[in-house]
């Protein structure tokens, strides 16, 4: 008796262990939480964004003091075309695959041509890296190659082992569909990353060269701030003495100001001013900007 229970409990444990890439992924998701999840990829997303740019401007992401709902907020902009395409990419895929199944259920030949054709996804491996060399050897295409063609591999492995277990049930193995799976996620987030960082590069571009519509600032000091590159001029009455012109705002949080110069020599400088009584910040819309709504009060206008 004791013998069979302790087989049966030996068994139970065994099953309960997962056998397959697969299955421990879906015991991942299970275990962490997806909002969890969802959150901790948005503000990675929104973390490389904001570091590429400040990298590019020639200035340290951490001296701005952004909030985690800040670097959440900036990723949604890098996600929400892609995940659009992608949700439209779908849905016409979607069409596709049912339109070649009815035709493909419905024609011997058909279904020949298609079985093949999902062999030849199976193991197009090989052409796509063929393909991945070729983008490296291209300096604009170098930072994605190596990402997006892992994405189209594992894409075109599982939809060709989906074709082929549909019409002729020799399904894909289920180790290497989830060694694929895996590798496909990898790639995707890899791809995000890649897309983020891309972004925050295109802004920094931007805004050197004044394409990108940021507020200009006008700064008033009781006590000069010795910006190097900028040159005061003198405010006859008031407590503000000194006025400092030819300031872009680049981030603003709860205390500091993060500026750039407009022209000449602050172009290529960062300033970091804290907000202060000490300390007085004007902020207008650059020349060309279109007009909008008042700000709110107590609210600073920043892109």
């Amino acid at each position: 008796m004791s013998t069979r229970r302790a087989r049966s409990r030996t068994s139970a444990d065994s099953s309960s262990v997962p056998t397959s890439p697969a299955a421990a992924l879906r015991t991942t998701l299970a275990v962490v939480s997806p909002v969890a999840l969802i959150t901790a990829l948005l503000y990675y997303f929104g973390w490389v964004r904001v570091s590429t740019q400040a990298q590019a401007l020639g200035y340290d992401a951490t001296i701005v003091g952004l909030t985690d709902q800040s670097y959440v907020v900036r990723s949604i902009a890098v996600l929400f075309y892609p995940l659009l395409t992608t949700i439209l990419a779908a849905i016409a895929g979607f069409a596709v695959h049912r339109a070649v199944l009815r035709r493909a259920t419905r024609s011997s030949r058909w279904r020949e041509r298609t079985i093949w054709f999902g062999t030849a996804l199976t193991w197009s491996w090989p052409v796509w890296l063929g393909m991945c060399g070729g983008f490296l050897a291209v300096p604009a295409l170098r930072p994605a190659a190596v990402p997006v063609t892992l994405t189209a591999t594992c894409l075109s492995v599982l939809y060709g082992g989906l074709l082929v277990g549909r019409l002729s049930r020799r399904e894909l193995d289920k180790g290497i569909r989830g060694c694929v799976l895996a590798l496909l996620a990898l790639a995707l987030f890899w791809d995000t990353e890649r897309l983020a960082r891309a972004w925050g590069e295109g802004d920094a571009g931007l805004i050197s060269a004044g394409l990108k519509p940021v507020p200009d600032v006008t700064v008033y000091s009781t006590t000069a701030l010795n910006l190097t590159g900028i040159e005061p001029s003198t405010v006859p009455s008031g407590a503000y003495r000194f006025r400092y012109h030819g300031l872009r705002l680049l981030h603003y949080t709860a205390d500091r100001y993060v500026l750039t110069g407009a022209t000449g020599q602050a172009a290529d400088r960062v300033y970091v001013l804290r907000d202060r009584p000490a300390v007085r910040f004007e902020l207008s819309r650059p020349p060309g900007a279109r007009a909008g709504p008042p700000p709110q009060a107590g609210v600073v206008p920043v892109r």
